[in-house]
């Protein structure tokens, strides 16, 4: 227990809430109610332990809590628009600096939004198109006690025009994306005193840096249980890494283009300059805040 706090963080409180509510989770000594059935002839009746309504240490609850979830992303969030999957991950030498301060967590989906916000508009019609985004903290990787935090997030394959019509876009460039992602995020940690100059140089010295910007298929609005595995993906325990769809040939990437270009076009962003690590920076929202200020079309 001694060695917790230097390996693991400070003891939060919400740890032991957390494992107490899962101990008592259908336990009927803590509350239950009881069902019977209207039908006269049937009057069955049951009893229904309360549950913890706990999400991924509770296996039971987390499952009814991403299906709920999930549910109501896809039918009241999610634009009937083409989405597709992006991930968004940071090196190992800069990790730790999110274990041991969570407020820090809110950089990461504010950094990717700003990243995805920032490349969708410079190759739209109008440059105050929008994206549409949604993006899920994640803290851990293959095993549950390995600290890996990134963000799992949902992107409309194109930008929304102030008339509220929709644009389609090739995919963006992932390494643009990576490059303007890594950016943004150092500049962020640099101006918080987290990290220093010196680290970025350490970072530039390696083949890979550990930052990537993943992007998966789109998935149409009519594929009803793609989109709505997609919706369960952002926020599961296993994570939306592993989701495999099928994609209709209307909706591949080459047949995506944006207005006035042609199918197979290069990927949006492509060959765009990107920020240099002394370039200023402008914040989304105050530091701590793990939900976006600014939510784009969504």
């Amino acid at each position: 227990m001694i060695a917790l706090p230097q390996k693991h963080g400070f003891w939060r409180p919400i740890i032991r809430k957390v494992a107490n509510r899962f101990l008592d989770c259908g336990d009927l000594h803590h509350g239950f109610a009881r069902i019977r059935c209207q039908n006269q002839e049937c009057r069955h009746e049951m009893i229904l332990a309360f549950s913890c309504h706990g999400q991924y240490f509770c296996p039971s609850c987390h499952a009814k809590q991403v299906a709920a979830f999930a549910d109501w992303l896809a039918a009241e969030v999610l634009a009937d628009v083409p989405h597709r999957q992006v991930v968004f991950t940071v090196p190992k030498l800069i990790r730790q600096h999110f274990r041991f301060d969570r407020k820090l967590l809110g950089l990461l989906s504010s950094c990717a939004y700003d990243a995805v916000r920032g490349m969708m508009p410079a190759v739209a019609d109008d440059p105050r198109a929008v994206t549409g985004m949604v993006v899920s903290l994640q803290t851990y990787g293959d095993q549950t006690a390995n600290w890996h935090p990134h963000c799992h997030s949902i992107v409309t394959d194109g930008v929304f025009r102030p008339d509220g019509s929709f644009q389609p876009l090739p995919p963006l460039d992932s390494q643009q994306l990576m490059l303007l992602f890594r950016h943004k995020l150092l500049q962020e940690l640099l101006r918080l005193g987290k990290i220093y100059p010196a680290t970025i140089e350490i970072l530039d010295r390696f083949p890979h840096t550990g930052f990537s910007a993943f992007q998966g298929l789109p998935v149409s609005p009519s594929n009803t249980a793609a989109r709505e595995k997609l919706a369960s993906g952002s926020d599961s325990a296993s994570g939306p890494g592993g989701l495999r769809r099928p994609v209709p040939a209307e909706f591949s990437s080459a047949a995506i283009s944006p207005a006035g270009g042609s199918p197979g076009a290069q990927p949006a962003g492509a060959g765009l300059p990107y920020p240099q690590a002394g370039c200023s920076l402008r914040r989304l929202g105050p530091p701590g805040r793990c939900r976006n200020a600014d939510p784009g079309y969504f």
